[in-house]
């Protein structure tokens, strides 16, 4: 298995194209970003297939709360760089065992989400007509 580097982001750095983002604090950390925001993190993946194998490993561990065992912080909490690699390099190592069963399930979790989201545009449509039919009563 081929780790790709884990950094802090600095503006000065070059940006290469396949490094993947990652929130590095507030209440979503560990959320993949598509670009780079001043607190966050930076992972250099060698491939597009890597940078793709990161993107979906960050985004089920930030999804499942795998990152807030070890956030810090009173105000604004935040991971230290080591737990932040710890956490990525354990879940890509479960993943990379099992990847093609994992790849397909992610692909189903996507399609869930989208399905979720329609119905959740339909439930707002829902209760803004039925404020419309009462609201045309009273005013």
């Amino acid at each position: 298995m081929n780790l790709p580097e884990i950094k802090h982001f600095s503006a000065k750095a070059k940006i290469q194209p396949n490094d993947l983002f990652a929130l590095s604090k507030g209440l979503n950390v560990g959320k993949p970003l598509e670009k780079p925001c001043p607190n966050c993190f930076v992972i250099h993946c060698k491939s597009w297939r890597q940078y793709e194998m990161y993107k979906a490993i960050l985004y089920t561990a930030w999804k499942a709360n795998a990152f807030d065992a070890y956030l810090f912080g009173s105000v604004i909490p935040y991971i230290r760089i080591s737990d932040f690699k710890k956490v990525v390099y354990e879940k890509a190592h479960k993943v990379y065992c099992s990847y093609r069963q994992f790849e397909n399930d992610f692909q189903r979790y996507l399609e869930l989400e989208k399905y979720e989201e329609s119905i959740a545009k339909q439930l707002q449509l829902i209760r803004e007509l039925k404020q419309v039919y009462i609201m045309r009563h009273i005013k």
